[in-house]
């Protein structure tokens, strides 16, 4: 965990006793910012959360805004986390792209809250770049891309722009996460992920429809 915002002023404080104090104030925040959205919500109500003072949580950070931000910053970790974590041992390079949307998916599932402080950082900080809908951004796409441009160099996939391939699969994801799909309890995440990839990364035209229409050559 990053020790960028430890506490500035005071006496020293064990190390370890601020980043847990930290994790405390972004675990709350997270939940305030989430049920009461960004306008509407009060560091004053974090910190009474806590029993703490509001002076306290703006020793680590310096603004409502920073905390909220953080806040984001820390979900992003953690789903980066869930996919490294979960992404699993298969050979099968499908299997292995299957995993990891599983586990991205699985996160939001368990995570809503996480849905709603993305969405809200969108509308209340348009100036900051999006967080999950831009390929660029997105933290479990870097290993799919470098697996998928393996495949492609290897004859397994037609060497189509990787930049557009990304930015497709980031706003699939992205839209099934942002759609009431996810909040269905009998979802299997696993068959859901398998699908999106057997259409994304398949197809569903059959070799002779790909030589009669000529779609090998595009």
């Amino acid at each position: 965990m990053s020790t960028e915002a430890l506490p500035k002023r005071g006496r020293p404080r064990n190390i370890a006793a601020a980043l847990q104090r930290k994790d405390e104030i972004l675990s709350s925040a997270s939940r305030v910012f989430a049920a009461q959205g960004y306008a509407e919500a009060r560091v004053d109500t974090v910190a009474d959360e806590l029993d703490i003072s509001k002076g306290t949580i703006y020793r680590y950070f310096n603004s409502k805004r920073e905390l909220f931000v953080a806040t984001v910053d820390r979900e992003m970790q953690r789903l980066t986390e869930s996919v490294t974590e979960n992404q699993g041992s298969s050979d099968n390079p499908i299997d292995q792209i299957s995993h990891a949307t599983s586990a991205y998916l699985g996160f939001f599932k368990e995570n809503p809250h996480a849905v709603e402080l993305i969405m809200q950082e969108r509308a209340a900080f348009p100036d900051l770049d999006p967080r999950i809908q831009s390929a660029d951004d997105n933290p479990m796409l870097g290993p799919i891309r470098e697996s998928i441009l393996g495949l492609m160099d290897a004859g397994y996939y037609r060497k189509i722009p990787i930049d557009d391939l990304m930015e497709t699969l980031s706003n699939l994801l992205y839209g099934t996460i942002m759609s009431n799909t996810l909040q269905r309890e009998d979802i299997d995440l696993s068959t859901l992920s398998r699908n999106m990839l057997d259409v994304v990364l398949l197809g569903v035209t059959t070799a002779k429809a790909r030589e009669e229409w000529g779609l090998e050559e595009v």
